[in-house]
C-alpha cells in the first residue's frame, strides 16, 4: 500500500514521488526559481503599499488586475515546480491578458470605465446564451432575464457607448502587439488543446511510431518561469508609475542580477 501512495504511476502529481520530482525540477532551475521567489516577496510588499480609495476607480481596478497577474505568477512558479509545464503555460497566458489590461488602466485614466462597462456586454452574451439553451442549468438565468431586465440592459449599454473588443485590439492599443503575436499566440495552443501542444504527452521511436503516453513530468519549464517573471516585472513597473512610486526597494538590483545570469546563459 505504501508502494501504491509513493508510485508516481499510481497517483501522478498526487503521488509522494511527485514530490521528490518537484525537488530535482528545482534544482534544475535553481537559479531562476530563486530569482522569482524573490520577485514575488518584492511583488507581495509593493501590493502592501496601496492604500484603498473608494474615490479613485482608476487606482482600484489597477490595484485588483496587479494582484491577479501577481497571484497567477505564484501559480506558474508552483506548476512549473510540479513539471506541469503545459498548465503552467497556460497560466503564463492568463497573465499576458491580463498585463495588457493593466497598461491600459495605469496609462489611460478613462480606461477603467469602460473596463467596468464592459460587464454589461458580458452580462448580456450570456443571458442571450442561456435563452437560447433549454438545458435546466439555465433556469435561473432564463428567469432573471425578464423582458424589463433586458431593456434596461440594453440602455445601459447604449448609455455607456461600450463597445466589444478583442484580446488582440487590447493589446494593440496597450502597444504590446509583439507579445500578442508571440507569447499570447503559442500559449494558446496548449490553452485550446491544439494538435501541437499534445505532442509532450506521447513518446515515439527513430521512426516516428508512438510507443507509449507520456503525463510527465516535464522538466524543461524554464522559458515559463523565465516569461513569467518578465510579466511580473512589468506588472510592477506599470503600477509603480500610476502610483508615483519613485523606487521599489530591491528590485532595480534583482532586475540587474536576472539579466546578468541570462548573459551568461548565452555565452558561448
Amino acid at each position: 500500500m505504501l508502494i501504491e501512495k509513493k508510485s508516481f504511476d499510481i497517483h501522478g502529481y498526487l503521488s509522494e514521488q511527485a514530490k521528490e520530482f518537484e525537488d530535482l525540477i528545482y534544482s534544475r532551475h535553481k537559479i531562476i526559481f530563486d530569482h522569482a521567489y524573490e520577485l514575488n516577496a518584492i511583488a507581495q510588499r509593493v501590493k502592501h503599499s496601496f492604500t484603498a480609495n473608494n474615490q479613485d476607480g482608476q487606482q482600484t481596478v489597477s490595484v485588483s488586475v496587479y494582484t491577479k497577474i501577481m497571484n497567477s505568477f505564484q501559480a506558474v512558479l508552483i506548476l512549473a515546480r510540479k513539471g506541469l509545464r503545459a498548465d503552467s503555460e497556460i497560466l503564463v497566458r492568463v497573465m499576458l491578458e491580463a498585463l495588457f489590461i493593466l497598461k491600459l488602466l495605469c496609462t489611460d485614466e478613462a480606461f477603467h470605465r469602460e473596463y467596468i462597462n464592459r460587464d454589461s456586454l458580458i452580462r448580456r452574451k450570456l443571458i442571450n446564451a442561456a435563452k437560447k439553451n433549454d438545458n435546466e442549468i439555465f433556469e435561473a438565468t432564463r428567469k432573471l432575464a425578464t423582458e424589463d431586465f433586458m431593456e434596461e440592459l440594453e440602455a445601459e449599454i447604449q448609455k455607456s457607448g461600450v463597445k466589444e473588443e478583442t484580446v488582440e485590439a487590447l493589446a494593440r492599443r496597450a502597444g504590446m502587439s509583439d507579445l500578442y503575436d508571440s507569447v499570447y499566440r503559442l500559449a494558446s495552443e496548449p490553452c485550446h488543446v491544439g494538435i501541437r501542444s499534445l505532442t509532450d504527452f506521447v513518446k515515439a521511436d527513430a521512426e516516428g511510431n508512438i510507443t507509449e503516453f507520456n503525463p510527465g513530468p516535464f522538466f524543461d519549464v524554464d522559458t515559463e518561469i523565465v516569461t513569467a517573471t518578465n510579466f511580473m516585472i512589468a506588472a510592477i513597473e506599470f503600477v509603480r508609475k500610476l502610483f508615483k512610486i519613485e523606487e521599489v526597494k530591491e528590485l532595480d538590483a534583482l532586475v540587474n542580477r536576472i539579466m546578468e545570469h541570462r548573459k551568461q546563459e548565452v555565452k558561448p
